[in-house]
Formats: C-alpha cells, sequence, structure tokens
C-alpha cells in the first residue's frame, strides 16, 4: 500500500491513540524555537503584540501539533485533512 493513498491513511488514524505521547507532542511544540519564531514573526507581520483574535487554516495538518499551539493561543484555527 502506497503512503499517499487514502487506504494508508485510514489505516493510521484508525489505530489506537496514545494520549500521553500526544500531551508529550504538544509540549514539545508549544515550547519549540520553530513556535516562538512563529509566533514572534505573526505578530510582527500584524503588527500585533498577541495572537488573540487572529484566524489560521492549516492545510494537510497530519496530527495538527502546531494548530493545537495556535488554538491554546486564542488564534481560531481550521485543519483539512484526509
Amino acid at each position: 500500500m502506497e503512503d499517499n493513498q487514502p487506504q494508508y491513511w485510514d489505516s493510521v488514524w484508525s489505530r489506537p491513540q496514545n494520549r500521553e505521547a500526544d500531551i508529550q507532542l504538544f509540549n514539545k511544540r508549544e515550547t519549540s524555537v520553530l513556535w516562538s519564531n512563529m509566533k514572534e514573526e505573526i505578530c510582527k507581520v500584524y503588527g500585533r503584540e498577541n495572537l488573540n483574535g487572529l484566524s489560521s487554516i492549516e492545510i494537510g495538518a497530519g496530527a495538527g501539533e502546531f494548530s493545537a499551539v495556535m488554538a491554546k493561543n486564542s488564534i481560531d484555527v481550521t485543519l483539512l485533512d484526509y
């Protein structure tokens, strides 16, 4: 089965979920240099001191860990993935 086929992704997402691993991944993303840089750049580009009231769409979100971090930072987030 090829990685880009719907059947593959159906099998991936039907596996048992590990809540602790998800929390660890979220915490890793939230404290990452990448997120810090993203947040700084977003605020700079939009001339804001915080992210409240912004909206984001993440296409090809996978697990959506950065969107989860954005949502925690008061961004209205929409995810799109198959």
